[in-house]
């Protein structure tokens, strides 16, 4: 009963019991609260409605201000919302200089920019809490139009897409905290590459797009990977869904430095990569527009039948079986 917790995500039972049961007063306009597989909560509007989303940065260092605001704009995005809003709290472990802090802003500013996000409240302290930064964000985003999309969305039939590749977030991550060690096993080029994966991480383009083509849902995989993104989808809608690992894209970099590390790049952080729940019909239109906008995507699986919380994964024709929830890979490397 009074186990320790491990690190990564807290298992769904538990936050079942402890977490989603302490919610406080609920009213009305909370069109969706906080659970499994959900990016955002929703609230309805008079003519539409927002989307709060909050988010921590806690597994890196490197480029954490921008990864902060990113990571949360791609929450509400899921929804279809516009990020619009930002607020950080910015906790530095004692001995932070001035330029560190500086570093941190610097790049909050340039994503905020990039996004058309403003950063309108937050906290910043030095505290013997925290060994390295950690940037705890939360977002509002405007809807688009008068309905959300939802990640408990799925529809028997839907097949399941999948932008860009899996691993990318915590690819570069990796190549930046494990430089110096890593480049005398994979080699200077494919670090130099991987670290610039981070510049994929947004999804908010393509989140916009799958919300004007009707997705069914949406989902933001990332800590736990593209594996773990795809369960909660099953949790959220509760649906059997089915998965061929093959069709899963990796990035030469993402393949190179797990190989090294030993770690599996399903289960890799994966924030860059939308997963969208979508009827054929209707993504024969999205697959033309993701065409022009120069995005990757592949069909990696599709949705079987409502009404079962199930995930099956294949790989070369296989069953693979994952216990979940499960500690993101990052947390496994060694080098």
């Amino acid at each position: 009963m009074n186990s320790r917790l491990s690190i990564g995500k807290i298992p769904y039972d538990i936050l079942e019991k402890i977490v989603y049961s302490r919610l406080g007063s609920q009213d009305e306009n909370i069109v969706v609260k906080p659970g499994v597989g959900i990016d955002a909560s929703v609230i309805r509007l008079r003519d539409g409605f927002i989307a709060l989303a909050c988010d921590p940065i806690t597994a890196a260092a490197k480029k954490a201000g921008w990864l902060s605001v990113h990571i949360n704009a791609n929450d509400v995005a899921c929804v279809g919302a516009k990020p619009k809003y930002f607020m950080p709290t910015i906790l530095l472990p004692e001995g932070s200089r001035r330029v560190d802090l500086e570093e941190i802003m610097d790049d909050m500013d340039h994503a905020a920019k990039e996004l058309e996000v403003s950063i309108v409240a937050g906290h910043t302290e030095v505290t013997s809490s925290v060994s390295q930064p950690v940037i705890a964000g939360a977002i509002v985003g405007i809807g688009l139009g008068s309905k959300p999309v939802l990640s408990s969305g799925c529809r028997e039939g839907d097949i399941i897409v999948m932008t860009k590749y899996a691993g990318l977030e915590g690819t570069s991550v990796i190549a930046h905290e494990y430089y110096d060690k890593l480049r005398e096993i994979v080699g200077e080029e494919i670090l130099v590459r991987a670290m610039s994966l981070m510049d994929m991480v947004s999804i908010v383009r393509e989140a916009v797009a799958a919300y004007r083509h009707g997705a069914s849902a949406m989902h933001d995989p990332t800590e736990g990977g593209v594996i773990t993104g795809l369960y909660e989808l099953c949790v959220a809608s509760n649906t059997e869904i089915e998965v061929n690992l093959d069709e899963i894209p990796l990035a030469e970099e993402t393949v190179a430095i797990c190989k090294a590390v030993k770690i599996d790049p399903y289960k890799l952080l994966s924030s860059g990569a939308l997963l969208i729940s979508i009827q054929v019909d209707k993504f024969q239109y999205l697959k033309y527009e993701f065409e022009k906008m120069g995005i990757k995507y592949s069909i990696i699986g599709r949705v079987l039948k409502s009404g079962k919380c199930l995930l099956r994964a294949y790989r070369r024709g296989r069953e693979v079986k994952y216990e979940f929830p499960f500690p993101d890979a990052i947390y496994s490397v060694r080098v």
